[in-house]
């Protein structure tokens, strides 16, 4: 089985503009835990509608040094989440599009105006794991 995969990276651009866009301590923190739950709540359900897998959103924080992917039957994994940015592996490039579909939608319905890019490459070799990443 090859070692390339669809690694998706997404980040979350001007976080501090948009968390601190009201003068307002409570609306700040308020901001903040929406970001934070966007990449918990939001995230865990985009892949949920794209794949109908049930799975741990946490799991990679157990073994981050881990991939298992190519290993089982699941058509994503989570390489990374935290401050803003998540590093998605995906099996399949049309899964990985699907999902940056619904995660827009969900975005879009839920904290409006956070500005987030995508990154996305379909030859992701898990072997020059560093070199991927740059690009």
């Amino acid at each position: 089985m090859s070692n390339k995969l669809t690694a998706l990276l997404i980040d979350t651009v001007s976080i501090q503009e948009y968390i601190f866009s009201s003068n307002r301590l409570k609306d700040n923190i308020g901001a903040s835990h929406l970001v934070k739950k966007i990449y918990e709540d939001g995230l865990k359900e985009a892949l949920q509608r794209v794949s109908n897998t049930a799975f741990d959103l946490k799991s990679w924080e157990k073994a981050p040094r881990t991939i298992t992917i190519l290993n089982s039957s699941i058509p994503f994994e989570i390489g990374y989440i935290g401050g803003g940015n998540a590093l998605i592996l995906f099996k399949d490039g049309k899964k990985a599009r699907s999902f940056i579909k619904e995660y827009t939608k969900i975005l879009l319905e839920r904290i409006p105006g956070l500005r987030t890019a995508f990154g996305l490459i379909e030859d992701f070799d898990l072997n020059d794991f560093k070199s991927g990443i740059k690009r």
